[in-house]
């Protein structure tokens, strides 16, 4: 883990992983190996229900029985995007979360991310200014290492859109 060089980090929520990130993971398991650990690292007992879940999600099918490291990336965004759905938090970290599977699953993947935003907050890294409208309400720049809070998401993108 990094550790900040100055200052400390502090929160009093629960703050999820990047969502979709498959690094975590360890490519020996299987993917229902893989969804009991970070049950385990969350504090689920009962895995079960979570283990199905992120199966019927992902939709890699009998897959969820082998070992990930043979997953075509495709089945890795969709499993990972899956297991971070899995979980309640208080706020959600992504990147470009749209971007996983064909249009149907990002669809299913917008529709699940949304109905956790309704009692969750979001931090999102994105190109995308049609997704940035949709799914936040204001915005950071970042602009040679300094950040400017904007408290409307259209302010935020038109300074982003001239730079």
């Amino acid at each position: 883990m990094d550790m900040p060089s100055k200052g400390k980090v502090t929160r009093h929520s629960r703050v999820s992983w990047p969502l979709a990130l498959s690094g975590g993971f360890q490519g020996s398991m299987t993917g229902r190996e893989n969804t009991r650990f970070v049950c385990r690292i969350h504090g689920v007992h009962d895995t079960a229900a979570v283990e199905e879940w992120v199966k019927e999600f992902s939709e890699i099918g009998q897959h969820f029985e082998l070992p990930i490291k043979g997953y075509s990336s495709g089945m890795k965004s969709k499993f990972s995007f899956a297991v971070s759905m899995a979980f309640d938090f208080d706020i959600y970290l992504t990147d470009e979360i749209t971007s996983v599977g064909d249009a149907r699953f990002r669809q299913k993947c917008i529709d699940v991310f949304t109905q956790k935003r309704q009692t969750a907050s979001l931090i999102m890294v994105s190109h995308d200014m049609n997704t940035l409208r949709q799914q936040c309400d204001m915005g950071i720049v970042l602009q040679n290492g300094q950040l400017t809070l904007h408290d409307d998401i259209e302010d935020a993108i038109a300074v982003y859109q001239k730079l």
